[in-house]
Formats: C-alpha cells, structure tokens, sequence
C-alpha cells in the first residue's frame, strides 16, 4: 500500500498541485484493491503532558465486514507516542442501535480514533481498519475550546467503550477501572454522567456483609477510590481493637445424652466450619465431580469465561496431592476426612485444613513423603521444612516467603490435621485440654439428633454459630478491609508498571511510578506499615504474601486499629446486636445412591436452618405464607413448575395468605431469542412459554402492574400493553402469560388436590436434556457464551493496544493480572491467527458463524450434559427451616457408580407417580469394621452403601 499523508490545515492548491493530486489519486485507485477512495481527515493538537487527535476513517462500502468489531481496528505510532486510543463508530449510531437491539451486526461508514500523544512532531501513525494505512499527522496549535472539546469527545468515546466491554466480560475489570481512574486524576476530568458510581454512601455494615460475600464491586471500587488518591494518608493506628460481641448462648431443650457423635467432630474447633465426608471414597466421588468441570462447579451450570483454580491453590498450599495409589488404597488407610476452616476466602487465602482419622500408620508416612516432594519441587523459591513449637507441640511446617507452600502439620493420637492456619493448628492441639470442640457443643447434638450419624450422608457440611460469629468479630472486619487494599494495591503496581512501559517512562519502583503520575501521590503507606514488594520477580505483600496466598486472616497480627477502622467496627457489631441478635447454625446432609440408567446418580439433600431468632430476616420471612398440604396440580406437558404459599408480609400486609405457581411448558419459543438492546429482559420473559398464577386470590399478583388491562372478553381473557394476556377462571384461578393459546390450554387443567406432606415452596424441573424446551435453554446459552468468548478477545486486544503489550504476551498478562485462566464458553481455544492482510489477532477456534443468531445444531448448554431433574419443598416451622431435595445428576464415566446403593425410596414429585423400585447391585466387600459402624437401615429394596 502506498503511503498517504494527512494534514490538519488544508490550503488552497494551485493548479499545478492540482493536477498532480488527480494524477496521485487515478494512480493510487489502480493499485488498491479497495474499489473507492476512503476519505481521510485528522485533526491533533499538542499540549502537556499530553495532547488530543482525532482521525476520521471512511470505510469502503461492499467491504464484507460484518459488523463493528473493535478488535480489527489497531493503531501504532512509529516512536510510541500514541497512548490510549478508542475506536468509534460515533455515540448516536452506537446508541440507536444498542436500544434497536443491533449492536452486534451494525456495520458503519466511517470509524473515528480518538487518542493522546506525547510532543509535537509528527506523528507517523499506521491505522489498520484492518488493512493497514500509513497516515502522517502534523499537530497544530488551536484553540482551547477545540482541544476542550475534542478531549470530552474523546473521555466519553473512552468510557463508553469501557462499559461495554464490561457488560461483554466475564473477568474482573481492573484493567478498566486503573485506566479509567488514573487518566481522571491525571488529567483532571471527572467520568461522564453514565460512568459515574452511583452508591456514593458508605455503609460499614453493608461493606463488612460484601466482603464476608467476596463481592466484586467492593473490590473494583476500593481499587478505583486508591487509584484516584482519594485515601486518608493521615490515618495512625493507635486504637486496641475491640472485643468480639458477647452473643447470648444457645439456649435449646436438653438433647438425649446418647445421641451419636462420629469422633473425628470432637477433634474439631467450634468455631471452624465442617465438610465431613466419613469416608474417603466419598471425598473422591466430589473431588470427581469437580474434575469433570474443569475444578469449578460453577462450569456445571454455564462455561464461564475464567476459570479459577483456587480448589488446586489451596491443594499445593497443603503440600497435599491425591495420587492413584491413594485413590485405590485410601478406604484401607483413611478411615474418615473432613475439611474444617474458620473461612473459606480461597480467592485470597484462607484459613482451612484437612483433618483424618487414619486406620494406621501409612497416612503418616504418605503425608511425609508428599511434604518432602513438595519441598524439593519449591526449593528454588526459598522453600523450608522445619519444626515450630504450638501450644507446647512439636509441629512440622512447610513454606514458602511468599506462602505459596503454607502447611502445618501434627497429630493428635490418630487425627492428623494438614492446615494453613497456625492458629487452627493450636486450637486443634488445644482440644484435649480445654475441651472446646464441635461434638461438645449443644447445637452440634441438636445437629446429630435432627440429621443422625447414623444416616451415613455421602457429605455432611455444618456451619455453627460459632464460626458465623467468628466471620463478624472485630478481627475479620479489620483484616478483611485491610487485605482488600493489600491485594487491589499488588493489582494497581502490575497495572502501573504496564502504564509505564506503554508511556515508556521508568518505573520500576514504586516511587517512579508516583513521580510519573502513574499511581497517587500517597499510595502505599497504610497503617499496618505493610506495602507492595518484589520477591523473585513476582508482586507481593510485605505481611501477606502472594496474591490468591495471602496469610489467613486469623494469622495476622493486629497490633492497633486506626479510629476510622475502630468506628466502622462498632458500627457493625451494633447492628448485629441489634438486628441479628443470634447467629443462626446451618446443617447439610447429601446422600447419592444409583438408579436404573448407567452412570446416573441421585444426590438427597436435606438441609436446616435453625431459627434461633427470625426477626432479622425481616419482610423475607414475613412474606411466607402458613405451610399448606395442597398444590396446584401440574397441567400435563410442564418442564418447571414451583409453588409458594405466600403473604403481604412486612411489604403488603393488607395481601392475605394465598398461593402463587408458576409453570414452564415444554415447547419452543415461536420467536428467535436476541439478547441484545435496551429490552432484552423483556425479550426473555416475552419468548419463555410459561404462565404465572395465584390462587384462590390474586394476591400478590396485583401487585404486578397490572391496572392497564382491558375489559374481559366472553372467554375471560383481558389484554395488557406488550402482548401480556390475562386468564380468570369460575374456580379462582387468576394466570398472566405472553401467549392467549398458552393459556387456553392450561387453566382449564388446574386444580386443587391435597399432599401428604405440608410445605411453603415446592420446585419440580424435569429432565431438559431432550425436551424442546432445551432449544430455548441452548439458545440462551449460547448467546451469552458467544458474548462472553468475545469478551476476552476483546481484553486481549485491549491490553495490546493500550499498553502496548505483544499479542503474542497478552495471554500471559491477563490470566497474571486476573489469578485466573481465560476459557472460552464456547468450548474451543484461544490462538493467535495470522490474517489476509500479515496482521495477528486472538481468535476462538469455536469462532461464531456469521449469522451469530443461529444455534450451531451440535450445541449443548453445560447444565444440559447432566442435568436429569431437581424436585424440593421448603417448610418453614417454629424453630427451623427444611430444605428436602434430590437431584439427579448423569456422570460423564460410568465407573462413578458402580458401588452405589440404589435409591431406596419414593420420589418426591409433586403430580408424578413413584419412581419402581430397582434391584440392589451385588454386595461390594468392604472393611467389616467399617460396615459394622455405619450401617443404616433402608427399605427391603436398599442396600448399604460403601
């Protein structure tokens, strides 16, 4: 291609220049294989420390692009003087069509590059749209209002396409947010309105609640607030750090002494979490389970964009491996595993362990063995085995600096404990003397009494009050506050320091990187005098460590609390006190057994919840209606239906008790599913074939907006704005559906048969895995799998452009940045592809097809591969609330249940007769004295189970 030049002052030629112009541009037409001229026009105006241009692109027309794709459009500067440029088809054009719903096959005449620049030479720029073009822009001195004018246009470009691209992702955008706040303070501009944090009020209750939840947007936020500088630098911890509350005691009716109490909970803490899985080859069935996704359950439901390996982080942490010779051997050595913790925050770093009962020696040499491997394997990075005295024990602890490696080790007779606490190792050490464990506490008996031993549940997961009190003492709200601004400080450098080498300005140290305007000018210091540092090469902690490794929160030592840290503690220990008042303890027990198809397995779930106090639930309780031993029989033909017998509550108390069902049929939507635009949310609730009604009163049905409808007609059928119809019925029935035919079908089939149980919600999904209504599922899916695989192209393609990153390096980068792998939710693999043009790009080889509308005819959702069905009812009594539930669930190997029980009861569907009963398998020999000590007691047609 011939190289063009572009001017931001145009004068008048004479006529010789004229002539020589039409003689360039017949020559250059001849050559190009674009069949018209595209137009060019720049604009760029110097100034400190950076300068603003705009250049104008007309694209060819006919050019088969199909639509505005982001990531075919780059720029580069001969001499890097070019920083964060944006790509724009313009905001009225982007705007249409984002509420037309055309945002993903526009195709625009014209694109814009709005971007800063250094000095005032020339700027010898190469525009790829995607073909590449040499364009040579002269910055001219102008107007202040011009150059005002052209920053706003591009500040709001810039934005703009930052919100899209995070509604695009599936990944934490820090990227985003450094950028976006670090040019704000630099250049003194504040986010447009539709950037702007809404939630401009701090509430230390609402703060403490989102990070015990790990909520993103507390994190993107104090990671926004540093960047901006808007931290207090003057704060001085010189405050003791408040006791913990004085949370009155359980107080429950005396449980028999003979209940059962397996032993390895006596050799559990109170105050630690409990997953009992009572034999190993139980521990193995969910550590399968977990395999067959990728390690992340969530890819059970939906293939996300990132995947994170905490589950394996916290493995190698352990210095604990499953290796085959364990999983055949494992039932002979171990004779019972729980993981316990005082928190699950795997994300940063967290205070787990795994506790065994051995059966003999051989656990003892395993576990030195894989602690020696892992120490030979870490030595490079400063890897150490030694023995530490805790509560007057000899404790082998194997580390790294950076804790990395984080494991203690000791054993209690046969117990062992493998944690990353020292102080759950000392409390477990402790346990002899003080008799402070789970199994002595009341609640756990109530536990064992209401879900016994003796059921031998596959998992058993316990959360004591005691523990939910430890998560709202003063020590987790300091340190979770504090290690937040720790890990959102490691991202801001690793972010700085890639600012940098894009502006190619020094900063390798921290002071460089503030002296340049890339980080605040008091970023860093914080009141426990920790700070960001290197070690081999790798951003750390000076007090916690790696990030994903941080040190467990019950390690860290809290000297003093600054007054602003002090006043947000009382804050949030009067709210507990005063609203919360109990901490109330949660119980889980998950039984699976096989049924009659190979490698399909039901999981039996029960849970409770014990309401030592309701009221802090608040409008959420008060909203269940009395538990009722009737339903709503299911027309013939539903896929899904739930049912709640409900209230006005606290919200509507003039509503009297009634019940709401909701059902899903079993057909295709009759219109294509477009997720796109500003009525996208209606799109899905419009194309669902489903039916909501209320019986024997509208209740809360009228609350809907619903006062739009017109008269009835002699079939009772009114309409309402958007195509929503309305059905009553002589007996009562009151039902709203998107489709008239829907419900001439369905309500004259409604009616009322009593059950033998009472319950408040019932849930019945069928299994989708072959029903039409897996095409509406499957599409779903797909568009937003297809969405989110562009996502990440599109943070590849960004951190290339805007930081000047090889493309070749991003993957690297990202998946550094975000502790994280990136994944496509397609299915396929992210490569780097060579274009017609020479130019490389990020590509999925599970790329959409153009019509990116169409459902490829193999495709799958994930929930759909084992996904056979889930039934449930949830009842709320005086002191408690149930949860009974199945799932069944196809495992992707067969082998997975070949020494299964077989279910041994009815199912619990709501209009369905009950499942035949099948044959048991062979018996499966198995350690006498384990049979011995867990043997239940089912029906004729069960066996026991292994």
């Amino acid at each position: 291609m011939i190289p063009r030049s572009c001017s931001v002052l145009t004068r008048p030629r004479l006529a010789y220049g004229l002539c020589w112009g039409l003689c360039w541009f017949l020559l250059y037409s001849s050559l190009t294989a674009n069949p018209l001229w595209a137009r060019i026009t720049a604009e760029a105006i110097p100034a400190r420390p950076f300068g603003i241009a705009q250049i104008t692109v007309d694209l060819p027309a006919g050019s088969g692009r199909d639509g505005f794709d982001p990531t075919e459009f780059y720029l580069t500067e001969a001499h890097g003087r070019v920083l964060y440029p944006v790509f724009t088809e313009g905001r009225f054009r982007r705007a249409v069509g984002g509420i037309l719903g055309t945002t993903g096959n526009r195709n625009p005449a014209a694109i814009s590059v709005l971007f800063l620049f250094t000095g005032a030479d020339p700027l010898e720029i190469t525009l790829h749209t995607p073909a590449p073009q040499l364009i040579t822009v002269q910055p001219k001195p102008q107007l202040p209002r011009i150059y005002e004018r052209t920053l706003k246009r591009w500040w709001r470009e810039y934005h703009a396409a930052v919100r899209e691209q995070q509604a695009m992702g599936d990944y934490p955008p820090i990227v985003q947010t450094y950028l976006t706040s670090m040019l704000s303070r630099r250049l003194a501009i504040p986010p447009p309105l539709a950037s702007r944090n809404k939630n401009t009020k701090t509430d230390p209750v609402q703060n403490t609640l989102e990070m015990l939840l790990g909520f993103e947007s507390l994190r993107l936020a104090t990671l926004r607030k540093t960047s901006l500088g808007e931290r207090n630098p003057g704060e001085i911890a010189n405050r003791p750090l408040p006791a913990s509350i004085r949370w009155p005691v359980t107080v429950r009716r005396q449980q028999p002494a003979d209940v059962s109490i397996e032993p390895i909970a006596h050799h559990v803490p109170q105050d630690c979490f409990y997953i009992r899985f009572g034999s190993f080859p139980n521990y193995l069935w969910l550590d399968q389970l977990i395999s067959e996704y990728g390690g992340d359950l969530n890819r059970m439901v939906t293939l996300r964009g990132l995947t994170s390996d905490g589950s394996e982080r916290i493995q190698k942490q352990l210095a604990l491996k499953k290796t085959a010779l364990a999983s055949i051997l494992g039932n002979q050595v171990i004779r019972d595993i729980a993981i316990i913790g005082r928190d699950a925050f795997v994300q940063e770093g967290a205070a787990v362990g795994v506790l065994f009962e051995a059966r003999n020696e051989l656990l003892a040499v395993d576990l030195k063995k894989q602690r020696k491997a892992a120490l030979a394997s870490e030595q490079q990075n400063g890897a150490t085995l030694r023995t530490v005295k805790i509560a007057g024990h000899d404790v082998s602890f194997l580390s790294t600096p950076d804790n990395r490696l984080r494991s203690y080790y000791a054993t209690d007779e046969n117990f062992h404990l493998v944690t990353t606490s020292a102080a759950v190792m000392e409390q477990f050490l402790r346990l002899p003397e003080n008799g402070q464990s789970l199994a002595t506490t009341a609640e756990f008996r109530h536990a064992r009494q209401t879900l016994p031993e003796s059921r031998n549940d596959t998992v058993f997961i316990y959360f004591s009050s005691f523990f939910l009190q430890g998560l709202a003492s003063p020590r987790y709200q300091v340190e979770l506050s504090r290690r937040l601004q720790a890990a959102t400080d490691l991202e801001l450098v690793q972010l700085a320091k890639l600012a940098a080498a894009a502006e190619k300005t020094s900063g390798r140290t921290i002071d460089e990187l503030i002296q340049n305007g890339l980080l605040p000018v008091h970023f860093g210091k914080r009141v426990d005098r920790s700070q960001p540092i290197t070690q081999n090469g790798r951003p750390v902690d000076s007090l916690r460590g790696a990030p994903g490794t941080f040190l467990p929160i019950p390690d860290v030592p809290i000297q003093a609390i600054t007054l602003q840290e002090e006043t947000a503690c009382r804050e949030t220990m009067n709210h507990y006190v005063t609203h919360w008042k109990q901490m109330d303890p949660v119980m889980i027990g998950m039984k699976r057994y096989a049924l009659n198809k190979q490698g399909l397995e039901r999981v039996a779930i029960d849970g409770r919840i014990s309401l030592l106090d309701e009221t802090k639930y608040g409008w959420l309780v008060s909203m269940l209606g009395p538990p009722t031993k009737y339903q709503v029989s299911e027309p013939a033909g539903n896929v899904i239906s739930l049912q709640a017998s409900l209230r006005g509550g606290l919200l509507f108390p003039d509503v009297p008790p009634h019940t709401m069902f909701l059902g899903i049929r079993d057909s295709i939507p009759p219109t294509d599913l477009k997720l796109d635009g500003l009525f996208k949310t209606w799109s899905v609730l419009s194309t669902t074939p489903g039916y909501l009604g209320a019986w024997p009163q509208t209740g809360l049905l009228d609350r809907l907006p619903l006062g739009l409808a017109s008269q009835p007609d002699i079939h009772g059928f009114s309409q309402f704005p958007l195509g929503l119809w309305r059905k009553q019925t002589a007996d009562g029935f009151s039902v709203i559906s998107f489709d008239r035919n829907l419900l001439a079908q369905v309500t004259p089939q409604l009616k009322v048969k009593p059950t033998d149980t009472s319950a408040q919600v019932r849930v019945r999904v069928s299994d989708l895995s072959n029903a039409k209504f897996a095409h509406w599922i499957n599409t779903l899916n797909y568009q937003r799998a297809k969405q989110t695989s562009a996502g990440n192209i599109r943070l590849l393609h960004l951190l290339t452009q805007q930081f000047d990153i090889p493309r070749q390096e991003a993957m690297g980068v990202a998946e550094e940045l975000l502790q994280a792998q990136l994944t496509c939710s397609l299915g396929g693999e992210y490569k780097l592809t060579t274009t017609a043009n020479g130019r490389t790009r990020w590509q999925s080889t599970r790329q959409p097809a153009a019509d990116h509308f169409r459902l490829p005819a193999n495709y799958q959702a994930p929930l759909l591969s084992w996904f056979r069905g889930f039934e449930s009812s949830l009842t709320k009594e005086t002191d408690q609330v149930m949860l009974r539930g199945q799932l069944d669930i196809q495992r992707k190997t067969a082998k997975s249940t070949a020494k299964l029980p077989r279910f041994p009861f009815p199912s619990i569907r709501l209009n369905k007769k009950p499942a035949p009963q099948s044959q048991p398998d062979p018996a499966n020999p198995q350690d006498d004295a384990e049979n011995e000590s867990k043997k239940e007691q089912p029906p004729a047609a069960s066996k026991k189970s292994d």
